[in-house]
């Protein structure tokens, strides 16, 4: 069954082509921490994952109803227009070990690591099962070499959707049958009242980026660096839980009479696609987003460091979690991600 945004996606791709701004509109499905330092934080870096530990992604989420499958299918599929559209697409590689996807990931990617201004549009679907074999130092260059273009695609599809909606707003009163129900499809995916005056202002509230350095802490943390039975089993990144997914991961150690599951994803894009759209739409990120709000308002760059603060809620740990997460970000120099952009290459 398609999903709201799905079918929103369809209807920007017949109008875009109708009315010539379909660049804009195909950019919403577009797909659209580096190797700095290695220290290590004692408590983080090879540490054992508690598997019933993980965050508990905010239960008021619709887990598994097709909303949080915000998919790109149409235009990954259609390779004439993303070739007509130059619109950037990442390449996935794949490989038996994790020094063979590290050797391809070099070669297809940039053998110099990190990247200064742009990154390749190279990943992966899925970590390899040996990746917890390899050194550290390895095991952090793939999992960096996949990841940040991941990030940096979703939110460039963010980024995207975000220049439609204002673009939109400004022509509010004259919009065509077909525009007003994307609104109205729009509207209702991410959970905001056409009701209100407001409506646009809440829906770009809703509707933006989340900073790459935190999107890369907070993946590495709760995948133990892709090595977890979550990540490599599921491609869950994030420890998200469902209650409805029949084929999910029962976790180890559930204690008797709980019935959640872990989340199995097709690849780990989705995993990430699914946890932007956490934080973009949960109840328990309301100052996340607020936060976030601010900082464009003030004409700032995005920062992780300083939002991870509004994220106690994210785990059962709190407070300590986010301390972890805002160390990992300082010691892996993760910053320096957030100035990135993807090559068209």
């Amino acid at each position: 069954m398609s999903t709201p945004e799905e079918n929103a996606i369809y209807k920007h791709l017949k109008i875009g082509l109708v009315t010539g701004f379909s660049a804009v509109l195909l950019l919403i499905i577009g797909v659209g921490g580096f190797l700095w330092q290695t220290k290590e934080i004692d408590g983080v870096e090879g540490q054992e994952i508690n598997e019933d530990k993980t965050a508990q992604i905010d239960p008021d989420k619709k887990t598994d109803q097709g909303a949080n499958e915000v998919g790109s299918s149409l235009i990954e599929s259609d390779n004439y227009l993303q070739a007509r559209l130059k619109i950037p697409n990442l390449k996935q590689v794949s490989a038996s070990s994790a020094t063979d996807l590290l050797t391809k990931l070099r070669e297809k990617g940039s053998n110099n690591w990190p990247p200064e201004k742009e990154l390749r549009g190279v990943t992966a679907a899925e970590f390899p099962e040996d990746l917890a074999e390899v050194s550290v130092n390895e095991r952090k260059e793939i999992f960096y070499r996949v990841l940040a273009p991941i990030v940096i695609a979703e939110n460039l599809r963010l980024r995207s959707a975000r220049d439609l909606i204002s673009d939109l707003s400004q022509r509010r009163h004259s919009l065509s049958d077909e525009e007003q129900e994307i609104v109205e499809e729009l509207a209702e995916y991410y959970r905001v009242s056409l009701e209100k005056d407001s409506f646009y202002s809440d829906l770009l509230h809703r509707l933006d980026e989340i900073p790459v350095d935190l999107a890369i802490a907070q993946a590495a943390n709760e995948s133990g660096w892709g090595t977890s039975r979550f990540t490599r089993q599921a491609n869950n990144l994030f420890g998200e839980w469902t209650w409805t997914q029949k084929e999910g991961l029962v976790p180890e150690r559930r204690a008797e009479g709980q019935t959640h599951r872990i989340r199995v994803f097709d690849s780990l894009q989705r995993s990430v696609r699914s946890y932007f759209y956490t934080l973009n739409v949960g109840n328990s990120y309301e100052k996340f987003r607020d936060m976030r709000a601010k900082l464009r308002e003030n004409g700032k760059q995005l920062d992780g460091y300083y939002m991870a603060s509004a994220l106690t809620s994210y785990s059962e740990r709190g407070q300590d979690y986010v301390d972890e997460i805002r160390a990992m970000i300082s010691f892996n120099n993760l910053d320096k991600l957030n100035s990135l952009e993807l090559s068209n290459e």
